[in-house]
């Protein structure tokens, strides 16, 4: 799909000429109306993503694999000493043209315009450095605290494979067990209070039902819960 307001949905459709280095059903490469340097280009993708974030990681991996081929490609004719690859995102990032495209700008030792991509390092304060911290500790915490609860610090297995299916199993098991303690309320009292699952019961619920191995001895899940109701 394309935006019928977009310059470079229109340069992709032939309604504004440019000059055209690659193309393919999936993108078109063009050199730059205001250059960086010599020999600098965009890749298009022919879908209209306004960015990074619309894109879809099929099409954004197909762009910096034609990233690769043609910067390698353009290193060897043009001669140049380095390479950048360049994406913006948002205007405060530099986007202009809001349509996705990737920079290819080739960079010569000689270049009067060597510091077009060079900025300088923002120092933090430890006020901000506390900040940061702070934000990455309430992260670490849950994976802690989730590590714990299902046990993941300790394995019955030694292979790889196998150490990632416990893994993929505790989590399964401990998604199941939150939902039961999330959204199943068992009854409802006249005043404000649910009586509902704690986690506990819940697990043991996981348990007795995996452990069941005839037909005469399956429950649903409602009789499971009013019988753990009853302990």
């Amino acid at each position: 799909m394309r935006d019928a307001n977009c310059i470079f949905c229109k340069i992709i459709g032939g309604e504004i000429p440019s000059n055209t280095i690659y193309e393919d059903d999936e993108f078109k490469v063009i050199l730059d109306a205001s250059p960086a340097s010599k020999g600098h280009a965009l890749i298009l993708p022919k879908e209209h993503y306004a960015d990074i974030y619309e894109i879809d990681e099929k099409t954004a991996g197909h762009a910096m694999q034609l990233a690769k081929k043609l910067a390698k490609h353009m290193t060897d004719v043009l001669k140049c000493d380095g390479f950048n690859i360049v994406q913006n995102n948002h205007e405060i990032a530099g986007q202009t043209v809001f349509h996705f495209h990737m920079h290819l700008i080739p960079r010569y030792k000689n270049a009067k315009n060597n510091d077009i991509l060079i900025w300088d390092h923002e120092e933090f304060t430890p006020e901000h450095i506390k900040e940061l911290y702070n934000a990455r500790w309430g992260i670490e915490s849950s994976f802690r605290k989730l590590k714990y609860t299902i046990g993941l610090s300790n394995f019955h297995s030694y292979k790889p494979q196998y150490i990632e299916q416990e893994i993929w199993a505790k989590l399964i098991a401990y998604n199941i067990t939150e939902t039961m303690i999330n959204c199943t309320v068992l009854e409802t009292h006249a005043t404000k209070h649910e009586y509902k699952v704690n986690f506990t019961m819940a697990a043991h619920i996981c348990r007795v039902f995996l452990r069941l191995t005839t037909e005469k001895d399956q429950y649903d899940v409602m009789s499971l819960l009013q019988r753990e109701r009853c302990w």
